[in-house]
């Protein structure tokens, strides 16, 4: 068994010598296989409890910023002459980066399918069709609700049934969401928007899901 795992070892070895000619090389290799940045935070990263750097960090700007500025639990310092700099994290609102509200950026999704697709949608892709106009119908009559969800959904959530273009589908509202996202991204829709819908329902789509479990589009 062991010799079975060196020679593993050692094949990996040379994959990643054939296909790697310089760090970064190996880096794209990794990042491929599964690498984090969160992975590389940790092995580059120093224990901020104890580090003075980073203990003076978390009480000169981290203390009494109200969660606005945070220094993690390992942390990456770079000395320099006298001193060092302390890697933080700082909290920017979507709205200070420009970004407009869930209803505004569904709308905007919404506009570019329709545009793109323009005054055949229906016909020529009644499916995606039948998907935007239940985006557009949900966020437009329901849109304050939605701007308000909160609380922590149920474990278990029964899927809703939906019809697309004549077809059942059975699902939740958040995946139908996430792929109308995808095919506005891959046909040029704003990739921070797509990111900002994406992070909604990262934090949202569950408590989504369990409230409208029962719209249906016919």
């Amino acid at each position: 068994m062991k010799n079975q795992i060196g020679l593993a070892g050692h094949e990996r070895s040379d994959l990643l010598k054939s296909v790697a000619t310089s760090p970064l090389d190996l880096l794209k290799v990794a990042v491929e296989a599964g690498l984090t940045f969160a992975d590389c935070q940790d092995h580059f990263g120093v224990e901020s409890s104890t580090n003075p750097f980073a203990k003076a960090a978390q009480a000169m700007y981290a203390e009494g910023s109200d969660d606005n500025i945070e220094i993690g639990e390992r942390v990456v310092v770079s000395r320099c002459e006298y001193g060092a700099f302390v890697a933080a994290r700082v909290f920017v609102w979507d709205w200070q980066a420009g970004l407009p509200e869930i209803v505004e950026l569904i709308g905007g999704l919404v506009r570019h399918h329709y545009t793109k697709e323009g005054p055949g949608f229906a016909q020529s892709c009644p499916v995606l069709h039948d998907k935007v106009a239940m985006l557009e119908d949900l966020f437009t009559n329901h849109g304050d609700e939605l701007e308000s969800l909160s609380g922590k959904a149920p474990v278990s959530i029964p899927k809703a049934r939906f019809v697309f273009g004549g077809l059942v589908e059975e699902g939740y509202t958040s995946d139908v969401i996430r792929e109308v996202v995808g095919l506005g991204e891959n046909s040029g829709f704003d990739p921070d928007h797509c990111e900002a819908i994406r992070n909604w329902l990262e934090h949202t789509g569950r408590v989504l899901d369990a409230q409208l479990r029962t719209v249906q589009v016919a």
